[in-house]
């Protein structure tokens, strides 16, 4: 726009007029709106100190939340160690168990072993008392005949000494008698 005096003073004139009701209006309206401003700027300080608040406390129980997941995740890490500590004593507590089972199976086997060689020699040493007491037996029996035999040889026996008695005094007395003759 071009600056005229015409246009100057129609500006000048209309400020004249129009400015003081405007103003008026304006200052009536600013000291509405200041209050109200005013109200404003006070609720929204409360607010913004409400929300600093809030945010205070947010802040304290994020950092809570914090130190409870880093407690959390130390426990956790615990118990994950104590686990795999468990887990690997189990494991050498199974190795142990199995070796131990191992050992009372090869004992077990190694015992029946020597239990059958031991029935074994049992059934042996049953044969040969049965062998021993078979020849006791036979023995006792072959004793006993042998003493019917003896007592039988030996009646035999006397029987013959007095036969061979007779006969030597029978042959005592040939003899004398031959001698005898043989004087004669």
């Amino acid at each position: 726009m071009k600056k005229s005096p015409e246009a100057t003073k129609i500006i000048a004139l209309y400020k004249q007029n129009q400015y003081p009701p405007a103003i008026d209006h304006i200052s009536q309206l600013s000291a509405e709106l200041t209050a109200e401003t005013m109200h404003a700027k006070e609720e929204a300080n409360r607010l913004q100190l409400e929300a600093l608040a809030r945010e205070e406390i947010l802040y304290l129980e994020i950092e809570a939340l914090k130190r409870e997941r880093e407690e959390y995740v130390k426990n956790a890490k615990n118990k994950i160690s104590e686990l795999l500590t468990n887990i690997e004593q189990q494991k050498i507590s199974q190795e142990m168990k199995q070796r131990f089972i191992e050992e009372k199976d090869h004992a077990i086997e190694e015992y029946r072993h020597k239990f059958e060689e031991i029935e074994k020699m049992i059934e042996n040493d049953k044969k040969i008392l049965t062998e021993y007491r078979e020849k006791v037996e036979t023995l006792t029996l072959g004793n006993e005949q042998l003493e019917a035999s003896l007592s039988q040889f030996k009646i035999n026996l006397k029987e013959r000494q007095g036969e061979y008695e007779e006969l030597k005094r029978n042959l005592s007395n040939r003899n004398n008698k031959r001698k005898i003759c043989v004087f004669i």
